[in-house]
């Protein structure tokens, strides 16, 4: 009797171990399969003779030395980088109230060994007047988009899609260092929040390091960053939080940052 209990503890331990098998090659797969979500857009045409308000045009070289710094293909994923991280950072004055409210944004798009994909998207604001804030984190295990070749996230939040892209205009082109943002979340106290924002930078692109390093830099131990910025971006928008709308827009909209790495 003993002798028979164990076989049937034996097959016991085959079924269940056969079952957990099955379930991590099901989701080994689903991993895989979502993270090719991310090179499926294609890349909208340039126009060399075009420039932004600042006089900035596609193509345009960072580092003459290093085409990894080759712009619009240095703001998109880098698919033989561990990792990508775009950050935005500004301040939104409301055109009647006067208000002042800052933001950021931060997008991270990384592989785990290469193979599993974990993301996740950050939308903070903070009330500069009132002393108050609220943020959103949403993590993310393949669904996020992060397009190769130019500038364009996608993540799916509450029914909703929060978006980073670079404008394109009426003619289907890509409009030089201009950005749009559509960005959702709720924050810690069960306030939503929205931005819906046109950004242009004032200041073309500096890599992190200057002359020194040319944007090549070691971030947190991990050697051979790539890295840049820009400053003096003006938002023309909408910020909208509880129940408070902030109109922004002109010339003293606001103003930021853009770091990506």
């Amino acid at each position: 009797m003993a002798a028979q209990d164990t076989q049937h503890t034996r097959k016991g331990r085959k079924w269940r171990y056969g079952l957990f098998l099955s379930i991590l090659v099901f989701v080994v797969g689903l991993l895989l399969l979502a993270g090719t979500r991310e090179t499926e857009n294609p890349v909208p045409p340039i126009d060399p003779t075009r420039h932004n308000e600042s006089g900035q045009g596609y193509p345009f070289a960072l580092v003459p030395t290093d085409p990894r710094l080759n712009f619009p293909a240095a703001e998109g994923r880098q698919l033989d980088m561990d990792s990508d991280t775009w950050f935005l950072e500004g301040v939104l004055e409301g055109q009647k109230t006067g208000r002042r409210f800052s933001f950021i944004i931060v997008y991270y798009v990384s592989r785990i060994n290469g193979i599993f994909p974990f993301n996740f998207y950050s939308l903070t604001f903070y009330d500069l007047d009132k002393a108050d804030y609220g943020t959103f984190t949403q993590y993310d295990f393949g669904r996020m988009k992060a397009s190769t070749g130019y500038l364009d996230l996608t993540l799916p939040v509450n029914g909703q899609d929060a978006v980073w892209t670079t404008a394109i205009d009426d003619n289907g082109y890509l409009v030089p260092f201009s950005y749009r943002v559509n960005l959702v979340g709720v924050d810690q106290n069960g306030r939503k929040m929205s931005l819906v924002a046109g950004a242009r930078p004032a200041n073309p692109p500096v890599a992190v390091g200057a002359d020194v390093y040319k944007g090549l830099i070691t971030v947190l131990k991990q050697a051979n960053t790539y890295s840049y910025f820009q400053t003096g971006i003006q938002f023309d928008g909408v910020l909208d939080w509880g129940d408070v709308v902030v109109f922004a827009g002109g010339e003293d909209s606001g103003d930021g940052e853009f770091f990506a790495s």
